[in-house]
């Protein structure tokens, strides 16, 4: 039997939700600082068992430690993390004796990562602020976006970071970061799936339906996942998770142009080396000294 008194669905709504959107077009309801998704993004970042939101504990190790060391970073260089997340690759930097500071847009991912540098008497300092609004000029030796960030930005926010993290890199800095190939492109099929969470899940904490879309904009190898979410409790919400792919010609063009010299490509910032059947690149780029 059908509960009168629950919501009547609006397929007009669905409609509108579920077609496929101008590229790069953004979700119009709050993400990273939702209580229930904030909570559930940071408990995916500390779960050691898979990569969904971090990666594993024994990859993050083996990237700083590499870094460390193709980078030959020293006890007092500083290094500026941007989309820390709970701090675990900013926590392991501080360990080895660097000056870091780590910056992200969740709340709840920033308290986390400033009580565990306290726990851990780390001298870290941690900002919640959206990194397109970076504003420092020559102060780090290293800039690092990790685990595919770039990739989530649009034209416009890649023209607004690029310029702001040369200008806040020191004469001779480097910029450390990965995305995805054309190679992990093709691998993602377009689907459209659905999926019935009674008790809640990631993106609310009571029942409800998840309408999941998997779309590609060939033109831009970019591949857009679009969550249509509705329960019976709060109006249909939307979110829209882009993630855009590289070659090794578009990222270092790109790079170029923004006053970067490429210094190293790599499969992954564990040095890996480069192979073009990978998934995935890695970049070390210099400011000119």
């Amino acid at each position: 039997m059908i509960d009168s008194a629950m919501p009547s669905l609006n397929i007009g709504d669905l409609s509108i939700i579920m077609s496929r959107p101008p590229l790069f077009e953004r979700s119009r309801v709050a993400f990273w600082d939702d209580p229930h998704i904030s909570a559930q993004m940071l408990q995916a970042h500390l779960d050691p068992s898979h990569d969904a939101a971090s990666r594993r504990p024994e990859t993050i190790e083996r990237t700083v430690d590499w870094l460390i060391t193709h980078l030959c970073l020293r006890s007092g260089m500083s290094l500026l993390d941007l989309g820390c997340g709970p701090g675990l690759y900013c926590r392991r930097f501080a360990e080895m004796g660097l000056r870091v500071t780590g910056v992200d847009y969740s709340r709840r991912s920033i308290a986390y990562a400033t009580a565990e540098a306290e726990l851990l008497h780390l001298p870290i300092t941690y900002h919640y602020y959206n990194y397109l609004e970076l504003g420092a000029s020559e102060s780090f030796d290293v800039i690092s976006l990790i685990f595919f960030d770039f990739g989530a930005l649009t034209d416009a926010e890649c023209l607004c970071l690029l310029p702001r993290i040369h200008r806040a890199l020191k004469p001779g800095g480097r910029f450390v970061f990965d995305v995805r190939t054309s190679v992990d492109f093709a691998r993602q099929e377009q689907t459209r799936t659905w999926n019935l969470q009674p008790h809640g899940g990631f993106w609310h904490d009571g029942p409800y339906l998840e309408l999941k879309d998997t779309l590609h904009y060939p033109e831009a190898d970019t591949i857009l996942c679009q969550y249509a979410i509705m329960s019976d409790t709060e109006t249909m919400r939307c979110y829209r998770i882009w993630e855009r792919c590289f070659s090794r010609e578009s990222i270092c063009g790109l790079l170029e142009a923004h006053g970067f010299i490429i210094e190293s490509i790599w499969s992954d910032l564990t040095g890996c080396s480069w192979s073009e059947s990978s998934p995935s690149l890695a970049i070390i780029a210099r400011k000119e000294e």
